[in-house]
């Protein structure tokens, strides 16, 4: 099949694609769009093919159907098979039959089914189809077992190519710290690797050591440890800014600083920089490249790249994920195993959901509304109980709040990134889940009031301290993929928003004292920030996608051999410790430091406390 034959499929595809979101678009509009033949377009919307016949020209169908794997997945097999040619390392049949499972499970969206296997004849069937042109000379052929085995990371199928390190500059800083800038190149699609690239920005730090000799006579390669900042959406900060750093750099580590596709300096996702993908359609296609299973695919090749030149038993690196960071960690447990030396979680335990309902049941407190997502241990409700320890210590706020509300329903506030509305107000409350966040929330309800009170309106300092609690416009990927990182098979329709409108306690016009809300992203915010009412129709599309691939392997976890160390807070209000807890069961091995004195932000706010807690799990034995 020809290349423009491909791309005109494709294309094709992606027509039906937005017709079958929404069949109330017009034809003719959608084959102008995607410039598709209309004839073609109109045959595949309206006309039903028959049952006992299959169209040769839809190849998809028909690899899936006789193949088990479609043409794009068999090119992904005979790209990896080339590559292990080319090393002088060719793949057996049965080890070409392991790479397509392995293809076939990663790309697996239905997580209450198994995925789908090959037969036994499959690699055999795939070579007749896809003969090899030639070997290099010294070489064994398929039919025999190799004599010997392949370096691991080519005998993964899905393992990234090693990343392209593009730049790299060293500044020394102050602390006796030695940091390099580096910028990687990265396929979006690691799947697709021919299908464009990202540029990737991370930030590496040591201690500097300066000796007598200017030119020492070895160059230690210390081992990697990799931050994987909380989120989603948010880019590192440098390093010399995180108070941590020291306990682990006096550990003999080197700590890289990676901000996340998408995030910081790494090919950054803003209103302007997503309408360079074309229409709303387009755009929501990208960002789905944008999740935990994207930014591990990255961290194994940034460090094939970066431990190129180690031995080989010294080229696993560890991890340390805050947050959304941890969630990551834990899929790079359940996918890349063989990287990691050892996972450090902070406040990252992930729920192992399909969707984010039930997490937004055992927050919101709807579970006595919805006693079917109610399982296991009796839960608590973070967000409610944040918000009647913030009453029962500023009581005189009721009233405030109240006042506060009205004056935003009777009057349009605009702020620099949009409109304060009684909605947006209400979300201040992500503040609770962090130390001192009550107070931190009191000291605004007390300046607008008191502008109310003296002035009839609110000052500009108040705005902007009010505005500068939001950051939605500057990390959209927190806005559009919030509900996503929960999903495996199956759409968030907006979760927290539905079940937000279920409880009353949480309503604007409810006449009970207002309750915040906590870190929920809601439909209403792409209407009350600028930058995100540029994007709220993508928003809406990955709102109703249900394709999502899996984030999880629970069996691997099951049998997980990589040493996990993971500090879970009760009273996190941020992930759900019921849920935490029952993810942490499912987790060979995992040993937890789990306190009440402590909230989600404690890697920032006690960070010397927290560190010395986790290594110590290291450290320390059990009788």
């Amino acid at each position: 099949m020809s290349a423009a034959h491909v791309e005109a499929e494709d294309r094709l595809k992606n027509a039906m694609d937005a017709y079958e979101r929404d069949n109330t678009l017009r034809i003719t509009d959608l084959a102008r769009e995607f410039g598709v033949p209309y004839p073609q377009l109109y045959h595949r919307a309206k006309v039903k093919p028959k049952r006992t016949t299959q169209s040769k020209k839809d190849s998809s169908k028909y690899n899936g159907a006789r193949h088990a794997l479609n043409r794009r997945q068999e090119d992904e097999v005979r790209q990896w098979r080339d590559q292990l040619d080319s090393a002088g390392h060719p793949p057996t049949g049965e080890q070409l039959r392991l790479c397509a499972n392995s293809i076939l499970r990663e790309q697996h969206t239905d997580p209450d089914s198994p995925p789908p296997t090959v037969s036994k004849m499959w690699a055999y069937r795939y070579l007749k189809r896809h003969p090899r042109q030639s070997l290099p000379p010294g070489t064994l052929p398929v039919t025999r077992p190799v004599t010997r085995r392949p370096p691991a990371t080519l005998l993964h199928p899905a393992s990234p190519m090693a990343a392209k390190l593009i730049d790299r500059r060293v500044h020394n800083v102050p602390g006796k710290l030695r940091i390099s800038e580096l910028f990687f190149d990265v396929p979006v699609n690691h799947s697709k690797p021919d299908d464009g690239t990202l540029r990737l920005f991370a930030r590496s730090v040591s201690r500097l050591n300066t000796t007598i000799d200017p030119e020492p006579s070895s160059n230690k390669q210390l081992p990697w440890m990799v931050y994987l900042q909380g989120g989603p959406g948010m880019g590192c900060r440098a390093p010399q800014d995180y108070g941590w750093i020291g306990t682990v750099l006096d550990k003999g580590y080197q700590i890289l600083f990676l901000d996340q596709r998408g995030t910081g300096l790494s090919s950054t996702i803003t209103a302007g920089t997503l309408f360079r993908q074309g229409n709303a359609v387009k755009q929501a296609e990208y960002l789905k490249n944008f999740r935990a299973d994207s930014i591990v695919r990255d961290c194994e090749a940034v460090r094939h790249c970066l431990t190129a030149d180690y031995p080989n038993d010294k080229r696993k690196w560890s991890v340390i994920g805050q947050s959304f960071g941890g969630f990551c960690a834990v899929t790079y447990l359940s996918k890349y195993p063989e990287g990691l030396r050892e996972a450090f979680l902070c406040g990252g335990l992930p729920p192992l959901v399909n969707g984010p309902d039930e997490v937004y049941a055992h927050t919101y407190g709807m579970l006595d509304l919805q006693p079917s997502l109610r399982t296991g241990l009796i839960s608590e409700d973070k967000v409610e109980q944040r918000n009647e320890a913030y009453y029962a210590k500023f009581p005189e706020d009721v009233e405030r709040i109240r006042r506060i509300v009205q004056y935003l329903k009777e009057n349009q506030i605009p702020l620099a990134s949009g409109q304060l509305t009684p909605e947006r107000f209400q979300q201040l409350g992500i503040l609770f889940g962090m130390h001192g966040g009550l107070d931190s929330i009191h000291d605004i309800v007390l300046r607008a009031w008191n502008d109310l009170e003296t002035f009839g309106g609110f000052t500009l300092p108040t705005l902007n301290t009010i505005d500068g609690y939001g950051g939605f416009d500057n990390n959209v990927i927190y806005a559009i993929l919030h509900e996503a990182i929960y999903c495996q098979g199956q759409a968030s329709n907006w979760s927290a928003h539905r079940i937000r409108s279920s409880n009353p306690r949480f309503q604007v016009d409810s006449d009970q004292p207002l309750f915040f809300t906590g870190e929920m992203i809601f439909k209403d915010m792409f209407g009350s920030y600028t930058e995100l009412n540029r994007i709220k129709e993508a928003a809406d599309i990955l709102a109703s996608t249900s394709d999502w691939p899996v984030l999880y392997n629970e069996d691997q976890l099951a049998t997980n051999k990589v040493p996990v160390y993971a500090a879970s807070y009760i009273d996190d209000m941020y992930v759900h410790f019921e849920l935490a807890s029952r993810t942490a069961a499912k987790i060979k091995g995992i040993k937890q430091f789990i306190t009440n004195v402590m909230y989600h932000d404690a890697l920032r706010s006690k960070s010397d406390e927290l560190m010395r807690q986790l290594f110590a799990l290291r450290e320390d034995s059990i009788d």
